[in-house]
């Protein structure tokens, strides 16, 4: 072991602790006499990762994609992810149009199995699969948000519309993904744990991505705020009742933050509403329209229970999770609704505005008498005589 001070290749000098026998120290000290100092060596490196995402950005310009928005240092990261994603949705696209093509010279029992599939997924056709899958693949390319980007970075496929073979995305390891998670992380001063949970929304749905199993973090998550545990993540699709996602993500990362759960945020909006707990809170008691029934649906959270208390309403039924009642008692949902603060949704609004509708068009009469009438007596009569004798009529008689 011993020290050498070293010119490197741009003049500065820097001692080196080396080891080895004397034939390797050599070698390695060519080699160090060749290259950079450290101090050069991360502005190279800093220089060449600035030139690939301006060749990014000119790339993206050329292909006719707008400028994204958000900080600088998102957008640096951003630029590189969208160019990539894009190279991989132009094969996406590719094979799809082949897929189109062949699929009527396909063998029948190939051709039924691929329809099916189609059709499994919620599509009409195989027509409008591949117009849709087009439509999408279109819409995605021109997305201009950088958080946008930066949150479908390690997606594998793009459900529900585009769908294709599994896309093996690595984790990104570049110095401006370190610098945009540092600008993006959130950490309270009384701190429970060390790893952050990720919040993030993709398309209408927030996701929570949980550093390990935390019994707090899963009543709050859970219990607290309704989301669904998937396998991999926790999950919030905004629904009619869930208010809007860029409220829920600041809701969950509010409530997080107050726990002591350290965040990563990458939607600059909702990073400053969780911080300053600027959000809509979840409203968790909800009269919606059953689209199937056309009745009300009257739904609570797992804390409470009103169930007593809407059964009383004339006609109400039980249907988990939900008490039914039948649209002509709008009036009594009503009054329920303003007792024990329920939302109406739009659906239910309408429905109570068609019944008022109704009711406001009806005939509203007073039942006139039916007057008795006299029974006719239509029985077969039978005649009687006035008198009775025993003697025989002359005409009748035996001669």
């Amino acid at each position: 072991m011993a020290k050498y001070t070293v010119q490197h290749s741009c003049g500065h000098e820097e001692t080196h602790q080396l080891y080895g026998k004397i034939k390797d120290r050599e070698s390695k000290l060519e080699w160090l006499e060749d290259s950079l100092c450290r101090s050069c060596w991360r502005k190279q490196q800093e220089k060449e990762r600035q030139e690939a995402n301006n060749i990014a950005a000119k790339e993206n310009f050329a292909a006719g994609l707008k400028g994204l928005q958000g900080t600088e240092k998102q957008i640096a990261w951003a630029e590189t992810i969208r160019s990539e994603k894009i190279n991989k949705l132009s094969k996406i696209a590719s094979r799809l149009i082949a897929g189109q093509d062949k699929l009527p010279g396909l063998g029948k029992e190939v051709k039924r199995n691929t329809e099916k599939r189609i059709f499994e997924l919620g599509f009409k056709s195989s027509v409008q699969y591949f117009d849709t899958c087009h439509l999408a693949i279109e819409q995605i390319q021109n997305e201009r948000s950088a958080s946008w980007w930066i949150d479908h970075r390690d997606i594998p496929r793009w459900e529900p519309i585009i769908e294709s073979k599994a896309l093996a995305i690595s984790e990104e390891t570049q110095p401006d993904a370190i610098s945009a998670k540092a600008e993006s992380t959130i950490i309270p001063d009384h701190q429970a744990i060390n790893t952050p949970a990720e919040i993030s929304i993709i398309d209408n749905t927030v996701t929570v991505l949980s550093p390990g199993k935390n019994r707090d973090l899963w009543e709050i998550i859970k219990l607290k705020l309704g989301f669904s545990w998937t396998g991999e993540k926790w999950e919030l699709d905004i629904g009619i009742i869930n208010g809007t996602a860029v409220d829920r993500a600041a809701e969950a990362g509010h409530m997080l933050l107050a726990a002591g759960f350290p965040v990563i945020i990458w939607n600059e909006d909702v990073r400053e509403k969780a911080i300053a707990g600027d959000y809509e809170p979840r409203h968790t008691r909800w009269i919606t329209k059953n689209v199937k029934t056309g009745e009300f649906n009257i739904k609570w959270s797992r804390s409470e229970n009103f169930y007593d208390e809407a059964r009383l309403i004339t006609g109400s039924g039980w249907s988990s999770p939900c008490v039914t009642v039948p649209p002509g008692e709008h009036k009594e949902v009503l009054d329920f609704a303003d007792e024990f603060d329920f939302k109406l949704s739009i659906g239910a609004r309408e429905l109570i505005s068609e019944q008022e509708t109704l009711l406001a068009g009806a005939t509203v009469i007073k039942p006139a008498r039916v007057k008795d009438k006299e029974q006719v007596d239509k029985s077969r009569k039978v005649l009687v005589p006035d008198t009775v004798s025993g003697d025989i009529d002359a005409d009748l008689a035996d001669n």
